[in-house]
């Protein structure tokens, strides 16, 4: 070992250089790629070279106040392996020391020859299938207001940004740095609500009147109310959304002090965070109206109001005067602008649109918004939903241009929640139309608003879609540490019980990473969080996930199953759009299971209702899925023109990613229809475009259907050499589920040409991931040809027990084949 100037752990072998100051692992002059885990692991094995080291030890040291599974420590191992050219054959660095852990084993170099120079310690650790479906419904964080949606899935920042950037990326590096002591609270005891600051849940308006002419006011004042405390950057809002859910389940009556209330208060309490409660119901007082107002204090004290007019909105607006005055000072009450307008037509306006959103029906609700700007064009609010509601009717050229204005007007004055809210709206387009570097830039733009104004709730959904962008990036290790970060945003802003979006954005890193079991882990956690609070909509979504995982996992009755009570439950409650993204999930897995005219109907229906709903990315999804079936049933001009009608819709909505990936369809059918030349020029155009523009997702297929072309024109050796190539890749990507399905392929050519010496580290490796029918063959494949029938037999003896309905003859032949063997 030896020591620089300032005392910085700096320790040298084998032409490798570890600087713990710095953090950094170079290779002479080169700076290595390491994860931030397997640097702390590296380190920490060096700084206890004396022994070996356990692997209780090691979880502890690496990922203190965590409970992780061992397979995330062997992931760890690798990862460090690979930067410093070790691997599990060799050790030459990192020894396995079977039965208990791991020793740091090369030699280190000394100061001056001198090896009596103390060790330091080591630094404390910084804590699919052939459709273009997402892997499963991912939730992207949306802004208060904005309408309930799951996202699918890079360039140039504002000049005017750049400060603001630069300073969130200093911001990001040093809140990952104090992650670790932080994570040590895995459950952050929130300080009370009457000490932090306010966070108002504003529940839905009890009306009555028994006129249904004013149906709408139940959630549009409700919505008007809300919007209009959230203006302030003083007060926090839980969202309309969120409180929505909870009062529908535990069937909010309007009484505040009754005993029926208290479970929701509670669970508004807990789960959100919210320290005010507010209650209103409109009544007839003869000619007038009537708009009563409960505030429910941090204390338990009940405050009541009432006002008495002739217009709905106007009646709302006093009722927002007053909770200023109530929650801030008197003086406010007099201080109050409108953040939606002064005019009560088009208050009425605003709100009957925002009853139309908060119902989930954009498309009725934008001419509402379209109206208000065209009258009122300085107004936020009408101006933010439209831009909301064309990005979810799948109008993103539109929605950008809407929030480009709105964004660069709010700039010019003082930085607050609504340009913070604009910002996050803008990097989710950007997100789901694949310019993934924009929707950082914009992302972090807003995080460090957020910050500034101690929105701590804001700031924890704006890290979790950040976190969304890694992941898409490939970047899951940084994705995941993001994910922390959220986690601790949400436990300071008061959250007792973490959002089952964070469950979920657990579980889809985990089903990339091909660590299913775990991902099944999460994906119960949230399921169970959406249930505890009457997210029916979410519960849906998780089952749908849930379906989805057990495809990949080759349990397929299981998963249709799971599909199905998620159709069920999204049909209960009249969510049309789930309903379509069930069909599509649906269709993939009748394909898997060779049942190609179901599939074909399946997919048609997800794309009647995709056409229904305004749903552009779900409809160039599902004519996707309805080509691969139509592919399925040898329709292949059908199978050709839905695919490029899903190309044509993707190009519509800026979706790169999925251009290239419908690209790769057409090749592949192209490989069908006997043209490999083709096939194999579009694929390689792909590859190239997909590595220029940073999408791992697109390039890593690429590379495997290269492999499959030449393997189609019986060139076993090219097809090893590319399935390699894109090993490599995917390893680099740390996609792991894409790892396993290459190592299947390649461990069959392997095996086919009678290289078990260069199959067996591969065979090994298949072991390590969570089996599925297909690498369970793979193994029991190379186990007979290494002459052990025996285990040969028991793994394909699991292979179809997991593939149920999927197993086919062939497979069956071979089991026979093995068990003669026997």
């Amino acid at each position: 070992m030896t020591t620089n100037g300032s005392g910085d752990g700096i320790y040298r072998f084998g032409g490798y250089r570890i600087d713990t100051a710095c953090r950094e692992l170079r290779h002479g002059d080169a700076l290595v790629e390491i994860q931030p885990r397997a640097f702390d692991l590296l380190v920490y094995l060096v700084t206890q070279r004396e022994r070996a080291v356990d692997k209780e030890e090691l979880q502890d040291a690496i990922w203190p106040g965590m409970v992780v599974t061992e397979t995330a420590l062997t992931r760890a191992i690798m990862k460090a392996r690979k930067a410093v050219g070790d691997d599990a054959q060799q050790q030459a660095v990192i020894r396995t020391v079977h039965g208990h852990g791991y020793r740091f084993v090369a030699e280190l170099d000394t100061v001056g020859g001198d090896p009596s120079i103390p060790a330091q310690e080591a630094p404390p650790a910084d804590r699919p299938t052939a459709d273009i479906s997402p892997p499963g419904e991912t939730l992207a964080v949306a802004p208060a207001h904005d309408a309930p949606g799951a996202r699918s899935t890079t360039d140039q920042t504002r000049p005017e940004s750049g400060r603001r950037l630069l300073g969130i990326t200093a911001l990001v590096a040093l809140m990952l740095l104090v992650v670790a002591a932080v994570l040590a609270w895995q459950y952050l005891r929130p300080a009370p609500v009457e000490d932090g600051p306010a966070r108002i849940a504003v529940l839905p308006l009890v009306d009555e009147t028994g006129n249904t002419e004013l149906a709408w006011t139940r959630l549009g004042l409700m919505s008007q109310v809300s919007s209009q405390l959230a203006g302030d950057s003083r007060l926090a809002v839980v969202a309309d959304g969120n409180v929505i859910g909870l009062a529908e389940t535990l069937d909010w009556q309007g009484d505040l002090a009754s005993p029926q209330s208290q479970a929701l208060v509670e669970k508004l309490r807990s789960v959100y965070g919210a320290t005010h409660l507010v209650a209103l119901e409109l009544r007839r007082e003869g000619a007038a109206l009537r708009l009563n107002l409960g505030l429910l204090r941090p204390d338990g004290a009940l405050r009541q109001s009432t006002m008495v007019g002739d217009q709905p909105a106007g009646l709302a607006q006093g009722a927002v005067q007053i909770l200023y005055g109530e929650l801030l000072n008197a003086q406010a009450r007099k201080a109050i602008t409108n953040p939606v307008s002064s005019d009560t037509f088009h208050n009425e306006a605003y709100a009957r649109g925002m009853d139309l959103v908060l119902k989930g029906r954009c498309a009725d609700a934008v001419s509402y918004f379209h109206m208000l700007t065209e009258r009122e064009p300085e107004l936020f609010a009408p101006r933010f939903q439209y831009a909301a509601c064309q990005r979810i009717l799948g109008n993103n050229a539109d929605a950008e241009v809407l929030l480009d204005a709105l964004i660069d007007e709010l700039r010019a004055g003082e930085p607050g929640r609504n340009l913070a809210r604009a910002l996050m709206t803008r990097g989710i387009l950007y997100n789901r139309t694949g310019r993934l570097d924009e929707s950082e830039a914009s992302h972090q733009e807003a995080l460090i608003i957020a910050r500034d104004i101690e929105d701590r709730d804001l700031s924890a959904k704006i890290l979790h879609n950040i976190s969304i962008v890694y992941e898409d990036r490939g970047e899951f290790e940084r994705a995941s540490e993001l994910l922390d970060l959220a986690v601790l945003e949400y436990r300071g802003a008061g959250r007792d019980t973490l959002p089952g979006q964070v469950y979920s954005a657990r579980a889809n890193l985990c089903m990339d990473r091909g660590e299913l079991s775990e991902a099944r882990d999460y994906l119960e956690q949230a399921l169970d969080s959406f249930r505890a609070i009457g997210d029916l909509r979410n519960e849906a979504m998780m089952l749908n996930n849930t379906g989805y995982l057990l495809r990949e996992m080759g349990r397929l009755e299981e998963a249709e199953d799971y599909h199905l009570r998620s159709l069920a439950l999204r049909e209960d409650i009249g969510d049309r759009v789930g309903v379509g993204r069930v069909y599509g999930q649906l269709s993939a897995l009748y394909s898997t299971l060779g049942n190609y005219a179901q599939a074909s109907t399946t997919a048609r229906s997800a794309h009647a209702i995709a056409l229904e709903t305004g749903d552009k990315l779900y409809e160039g999804s599902a004519l996707a899925q309805w080509g691969s079936a139509e592919q399925g049933l040898g329709e292949r001009a059908a199978a050709r023109e839905h695919f490029l009608q899903a190309r044509e819709i993707f190009v519509g909505i800026q979706d790169h990613m999925r251009i290239l990936q419908a690209d790769l369809l057409l090749a592949r059918l192209d490989l069908e229809d006997g043209n490999p030349g083709a096939a194999g020029e579009t694929t390689t155009r792909v590859r190239d475009e997909a590595r220029e523009a940073s999408l791992p997702i697109p390039e890593i297929e690429a590379m495997e259907l290269l492999g499959e072309i030449a393997e189609a024109v019986g060139d076993s050796s090219l097809a090893a050499s590319r399935y390699r190539e894109a090993l490599a890749a995917v390893r680099e990507a740390n996609w792991e589920a894409k790892e396993a399905q290459i190592s299947v392929r390649l461990l069959r050519i392997l095996v086919a040409n009678d290289d078990l010496q260069a199959a067996a580290p591969l065979a090994g490796a298949l072991a390590g991931f969570t089996p599925t029918s297909d690498s369970l063959a793979a193994r029991a494949s190379y186990a007979h040809a290494s002459g052990d029938s025996g285990t040969a037999t028991s793994l394909m003896e699991q292979a179809r027990a997991m593939a149920g309905s999927g197993w086919d003859e062939k497979s069956e032949s071979e089991l026979a084949n093995y068990r003669a063997g026997q």
